[in-house]
């Protein structure tokens, strides 16, 4: 275990440097700027790229230390490559319709089918177990769509994504810890997380981009799908899919933030966020937060983070319980 841990400190330091160096040579070539800041300053964009890449470097040194099978390092390397791409050419191309990602984020899920790296019997509480190997083929697929847009729409404030992520997958680490389960999976998803966020949590000097959140919700969906953790993984995304939700309720259909016509909420001159109480505007989850009050960006944050950490430890009870 003390060489386990000193292997990941190890990969989690070259995962920060690693971020380092392309916030440094991308500074001029991949850059957005942050609306809920005073000054807008360019940052940053496209962090997926370096997540990859640390992803990559764990899963590799983790196979040649004997802690994973190459058949999973293929199975993360492919899954996580096809999600990001996506991502990619999202970024890349902006005019691209709004039922570009949910449909081509059916494709994620295919090496996890191929390589059988899935139980097809799906666990809800105690001994209540289904097997359906067909239809679970169908969710596996779906389950990878409904993740990475879902992991994409809450990517509205500094550091919201990869915080929510971070938490999914430290729930699923303790899930698998206790169910005598392989952790190394959990592992390189948090460390890759983890070494992204020392950048990107408030203030952020690296964004995600669309590559990174459709990255960060592959990891969710792999994740819980390799380590049989569905049902659970589903109530710690409660933040996550309720403000899709709110989206779908809306529209009826998928649609990009940057179209929908919709100001939900903006800066006021005090540098607080504020709803702009725009008429048949989307009731998301940054809306409702600041619906009372204006709030600093980073009161926004912690509230999510709250938020998170509620949905994680409701999936930790109802584990230690039910199941």
């Amino acid at each position: 275990m003390l060489d386990l841990i000193i292997v990941s400190i190890l990969i989690f330091i070259l995962g920060v440097a690693i971020v380092k160096i392309y916030i440094v040579f991308a500074k001029d070539i991949f850059i957005a700027y942050d609306v809920f800041k005073i000054v807008k300053k360019p940052v940053v964009d496209l962090g997926g790229i370096p997540i990859m890449a640390i992803v990559v470097l764990g899963t590799s040194i983790y196979f040649i230390l004997g802690y994973i099978s190459f058949n999973l390092v293929v199975g993360i390397t492919l899954t996580l490559l096809i999600a990001s791409l996506i991502g990619l050419i999202d970024d890349l191309k902006k005019d691209l319709p709004g039922w570009y990602k949910p449909a081509s984020a059916l494709l994620i899920g295919i090496p996890v089918i191929l390589l059988r790296l899935y139980n097809p019997k799906l666990k809800f509480f105690g001994d209540i177990i289904f097997n359906i190997p067909i239809i679970y083929i169908l969710l596996i697929l779906i389950g990878f769509s409904v993740a990475t847009n879902a992991v994409n729409m809450l990517d509205v404030v500094n550091g919201s994504a990869s915080i929510g992520v971070a938490f999914i997958i430290i729930l699923n680490i303790i899930l698998s810890y206790f169910q005598g389960k392989n952790i190394i999976v959990g592992l390189i998803f948090l460390i890759s997380t983890l070494s992204f966020l020392v950048f990107n949590i408030y203030p952020s000097r690296i964004f995600l981009g669309n590559v990174g959140a459709m990255l960060l919700g592959s990891m969710v969906a792999f994740i819980s799908i390799y380590s049989g953790t569905e049902f659970l993984t589903v109530i710690a995304m409660y933040p996550f899919i309720v403000n899709g939700l709110f989206y779908l309720d809306k529209f009826r259909r998928f649609v990009e933030r940057r179209v929908h016509g919709y100001k939900i909420a903006a800066l006021n001159r005090d540098g607080l966020i504020e709803d702009m109480c725009e008429d048949g505007s989307p009731i998301v989850l940054l809306k409702y937060i600041v619906s009372v009050d204006p709030k600093s960006e980073s009161t926004v944050i912690l509230e999510l983070t709250l938020l998170f950490l509620y949905s994680m430890t409701l999936s930790l009870i109802i584990f230690f319980l039910f199941w």
